[in-house]
């Protein structure tokens, strides 16, 4: 289903198209220098719903070039991110919207949870009591924690403190490269 894809969101992978670089859309957002620290915050946020949106139109489109390189352009967003402003928030920031419009193996979704893992605060890590109510997404919270949780025994069972942060990664680590043969090179 296409039609909740924004025309702005559809128009940069246009330009992509023709281009391979997304910023040179008009609709493409960029963060400027020499903002003060809430405006920083508030562009920063917008950039990165813009590049998740950007991300889910390239997995619909089954575009992974597409996809590989709104998820470097995602990786470095988290860098700059946590050195500006410190860890990573768990389902607020976009999270959300990436388990709303992502299937349970998108690499997205990998993403989100491991630079959660390695940077987040587990301050908002509280357990639902029973007595609170529902607001129509406790299903996508607890899939989240699940997720999480699967992380933390990874990392447990491979004998190490937490996972790499995402820009420490190798490179192609987050990229999809599932129609490629065997011993296939990655090109970025």
């Amino acid at each position: 289903n296409f039609s909740e894809i924004e025309p702005a969101t559809f128009t940069i992978y246009l330009v992509w198209l023709a281009s391979n670089n997304i910023e040179n859309a008009k609709e493409c957002i960029v963060v400027p220098e020499g903002l003060d620290r809430r405006e920083l915050q508030h562009q920063s946020f917008q950039k990165k719903l813009q590049l998740i949106q950007l991300y889910v139109l390239g997995e619909r489109l089954i575009d992974r070039s597409f996809k590989n390189q709104i998820m470097d352009n995602l990786v470095a967003h988290c860098r700059l991110v946590y050195e500006k402003f410190g860890p990573a928030d768990g389902l607020g920031n976009g999270a959300r919207l990436v388990y709303e419009k992502t299937k349970s193996t998108s690499l997205l979704r990998r993403l989100v949870l491991e630079n959660y893992f390695a940077t987040g605060s587990f301050a908002d890590c509280k357990p639902r009591a029973p007595e609170d109510k529902c607001d129509g997404d406790c299903a996508i919270t607890e899939q989240f924690y699940l997720d999480l949780a699967k992380i933390g025994m990874r990392v447990v069972r491979e004998k190490r403190t937490a996972p790499l942060p995402p820009w420490d990664q190798h490179k192609c680590y987050y990229h999809d490269h599932s129609d490629q043969d065997e011993g296939y090179t990655c090109k970025n």
